[in-house]
């Protein structure tokens, strides 16, 4: 992890109880990397995994992926 800028989060219905999600999310945030949750199903809110902050959470469309990307500079 410490050679990427970011770690995407796909947002379903356990994921804020898996151990590992929760495991690459402190550690992301530990190294001060970017992290950008995604709701990958249409017309639903998941909920979201302790750690990864509601701001930074979006829904399923690759535009709005590909903007928030172009940030990670």
């Amino acid at each position: 992890m410490s050679r990427t800028k970011g770690t995407i989060v796909l947002i379903g219905p356990t994921t804020y109880a898996s151990d590992s999600v929760l495991w690459r999310i402190a550690e992301t945030a530990c190294q001060g990397h970017f992290m950008l949750g995604v709701q990958i199903n249409h017309g639903k809110t998941h909920r979201i995994p302790v750690g990864l902050s509601a701001s930074n959470v979006i829904r399923c469309n690759f535009g709005q992926i590909a903007k928030r990307l172009a940030t990670w500079r």
